[in-house]
């Protein structure tokens, strides 16, 4: 689904059709108004860092690694490097444990030419110590900014190279060209009905892909207004998120199961008087496992604040699709499947405008028929180009279909995915899913007193154990063990040989929130909970 125009091509003619009308509006505190920021600024600012940048050589192959702190920067730094046909290529801005291994990663394949930042001169040191061969530009003092009617004639404009939340494995290199954002954003911007008088609001990092295509690139595609939220204003207040919609009547936001359930934890009723969330008229879950019991529980936790069931938008999608595969969103609420799994599954749509869906067997790529449980391949004019790990991007070959190692079936008009292929345990010869593990932790205990669960299987000479790791809430009272075996025993056969009970935040997690479940078997074969756990269970065999 190739466009005639390039990202570029929409920026402009927003900023010369609405120039005085809000693109994007960064809060960066709680009690903040925010920061404005009209089209016209937001051209002619990206213009003139652009005019400053040391593009040399080939632009398409020039990799200009994007390392800011600050949300304005970031977009500004995106917009610019594609006005020099450069390739961007976003990460986090931090250099602290959390984030280092990730970006080391990404500097290592990526090997950046040059890096625009606004690190202060210590955390220039550090970076510069890593990349020592790249060449390194400052974000200068941005006033108005001059308009220009930029020739972009002979560029390629829009390439990225974006890297998976490396949530399961090591972050996978995707690199994302023109027509793939093109065909990616419009995709978006027909299933969610964005239009200009559109008003998103997010607070997930923008270097990453549900932050990076949601709420930042499809924006500029759409021409809709963007509410930024800092990260650490969710982190620190999540009822904030909702405040804002309220402020700012935004009709459409989205983020991860986790952080919905995070979100229902911790408001009560005293919290939504006043709120008015009638607004919203597009919630997407998505960048992980969408959990049926969270959907419910966030349909009635909202209720009070006018909040329809029919704004919940589960979807599906990942970096290689540049974001949206598909999208559940019906008339009359989301839908649920049994079939394949122990527990209710949520429905996520069929695939869409931009991306081939099939579903076939792993093992002999055979295509199965609607109903068949198998592995989810995609491809399309959404999909980009996976990068092995020992190849430069430069040079990175022609797209083939991808594996995405999540297995799922589609029924009754919608897909369903039972989890990831990297997340089977497999006990006594049985192949159990590590995410429907972790819905019956949660359904197995009272409301309130687990915060996070992470199950993995521990191999010994026959087998793999099930090992569950819990994170206690911090009010919540003690893990009930004997229902959560009962459980375990009537949906799955198995019960865990291990139970770690953890403090809160103790489980690793990416950037954008995930769980790292192959991080937390390394942390826990080294000893790396020691300090961190409140009980560790050992139970005889199943």
């Amino acid at each position: 689904m190739p466009s005639e125009e390039h990202i570029l091509d929409r920026v402009q003619r927003f900023a010369v059709e609405r120039p005085d009308e809000n693109a994007f509006v960064f809060i960066r505190r709680h009690n903040d108004e925010g920061e404005p920021l009209s089209w016209h600024n937001l051209w002619s600012q990206a213009c003139d860092l652009s005019r400053t940048l040391d593009v040399r050589g080939d632009p398409a192959k020039t990799g200009v690694l994007i390392f800011c702190n600050d949300e304005k920067h970031f977009v500004l730094s995106l917009l610019a490097v594609w006005m020099r046909g450069a390739t961007a290529i976003p990460a986090s801005a931090g250099l602290q444990k959390a984030s280092l291994e990730r970006n080391t990663h990404i500097i290592h394949q990526a090997k950046p030419d040059l890096v625009l930042h606004d690190l202060d001169e210590k955390r220039v040191g550090t970076l510069g110590s890593m990349i020592p061969e790249a060449r390194f530009h400052a974000i200068p003092s941005l006033g108005t900014g001059q308009f220009d009617d930029m020739d972009l004639s002979g560029l390629e404009v829009g390439r990225l190279l974006q890297f998976t939340s490396g949530s399961t494995f090591s972050p996978k290199a995707v690199l994302i060209g023109a027509d793939n954002l093109a065909a990616g954003t419009t995709t978006i911007r027909e299933t969610y009905s964005l239009a200009e008088t559109s008003t998103v609001l997010h607070w997930l990092p923008l270097f990453h892909d549900m932050g990076l295509i949601g709420s930042c690139i499809s924006t500029m595609w759409n021409g809709a207004t963007s509410i930024i939220l800092k990260p650490s204003i969710f982190i620190q207040r999540p009822i904030c998120w909702l405040q804002k919609i309220h402020e700012w009547r935004a009709d459409t936001t989205s983020a991860p199961n986790f952080a919905f359930d995070r979100l229902i934890r911790q408001i009560d009723d005293d919290d939504l008087k006043g709120l008015d969330l009638s607004c919203l008229t597009t919630v997407i879950f998505g960048g992980e496992p969408v959990r049926s019991g969270t959907v419910a529980a966030l349909v009635e936790k909202l209720a009070p604040a006018k909040f329809s069931s029919k704004a919940i938008a589960p979807s599906y999608g990942l970096a290689e699709a540049t974001l949206l595969v598909s999208s559940g969103q019906t008339a009359n609420g989301p839908v649920f499947s049994s079939s394949h799994s122990t527990t209710k599954t949520v429905g996520l749509g069929l695939p869409l405008l931009g991306v081939d869906l099939q579903i076939k067997q792993k093992d002999t790529g055979q295509t199965l028929q609607e109903g068949e449980l198998g592995e989810i391949w995609i491809s399309g004019p959404a999909v980009g180009t996976i990068v092995p790990a020992d190849r430069d991007w430069r040079a990175a070959g022609t797209p083939v279909d991808v594996r995405t190692g999540d297995f799922g079936y589609i029924e009754d008009g919608h897909l369903f995915i039972t989890g990831r292929d990297a997340n089977k345990i497999i006990v006594r010869g049985k192949n159990i899913f590590a995410e429907d593990v972790e819905i019956l932790a949660f359904q197995s205990q009272s409301e309130g007193v687990i915060e996070a669960v992470a199950a993995i299987g521990l191999e010994d000479d026959a087998s793999e154990n099930l090992c569950l790791f819990v994170e206690k809430s911090k009010s919540g009272s003690d893990l009930n063990i004997a229902e959560l075996n009962r459980m375990f025993v009537t949906w799955l056969g198995v019960k865990p040989s291990q139970i770690i009970s953890l403090r809160r935040l103790s489980l690793p997690r990416t950037s954008s929130g995930k769980i790292q479940r192959n991080e937390a078997k390394k942390m826990l074969l080294a000893g790396g909970f020691a300090d961190r756990m409140l009980d560790h269970v050992i139970q005889a065999g199943n």
